[in-house]
């Protein structure tokens, strides 16, 4: 049951990355065609952005269904409907944040590399502050913070608590350890969605 949380994390984590970095290297390629027409009046800021936002969440809506069928079924996950349900749901609200942060990134910076050294430090605390590689009782206060506002550590209790609460006294033990509970899980898809309609609204 340990290796599946590893494996859980593994696969959340790459849905969010892969549509992070696109975002991060094809947002600032945009970026000079963007201003220059809004110069020309041929371009609303606003509509660019609705535009640009309803890509991402479409191919990360997308991209999940393939991405999330595949290693769901290869680490060997409940066969229960809603299980999946909620791990696909979550993981896909969580790529969601990560593409329109990456589209902000993008937006900010005038090149490229600029815009991947600027995405690179959020990957990794994406990576680190998720409730798997560092228990959430084990973190320090200090950075809490940080742990509390990436979305990681609250799709990735979704998910787990989604696929090990049928697993009986197994299951127990592991949610136990993580500190994660199935209580929490309207909780968190309430701050996944108010994270994700925030980075809308501030892009």
């Amino acid at each position: 049951n340990f290796y599946l949380v590893a494996g859980i994390l593994n696969g959340i984590l790459a849905h969010g990355l892969s549509l992070l970095n696109g975002s991060v290297l094809n947002v600032p390629v945009e970026r000079e065609l963007i201003a220059r027409e809004f110069r020309n009046g041929a371009f609303s800021i606003r509509a660019y952005w609705a535009a640009r936002a309803s890509v991402v969440v479409i191919v990360a809506v997308c991209i999940g269904v393939v991405e999330i069928s595949i290693w769901y079924s290869l680490i060997g996950l409940t066969n229960r409907v809603w299980s999946f349900v909620h791990v696909y749901l979550s993981s896909t609200v969580h790529a969601c944040i990560f593409s329109v942060l990456g589209c902000i990134i993008g937006l900010a910076c005038k090149t490229n590399l600029a815009s991947a050294q600027v995405g690179d430090p959020l990957g990794t605390s994406m990576m680190a502050f998720n409730g798997q590689i560092i228990i959430r009782h084990f973190i320090k206060d200090y950075f809490k913070p940080i742990f509390y506002a990436l979305p990681p550590s609250y799709a990735l209790e979704i998910s787990v608590t989604a696929c090990l609460e049928h697993k009986g006294d197994d299951g127990e033990d592991v949610l136990s350890y993580y500190g994660f509970k199935s209580s929490n899980r309207q909780r968190n898809y309430a701050i996944l969605a108010g994270m994700l309609i925030f980075w809308l609204t501030v892009g």
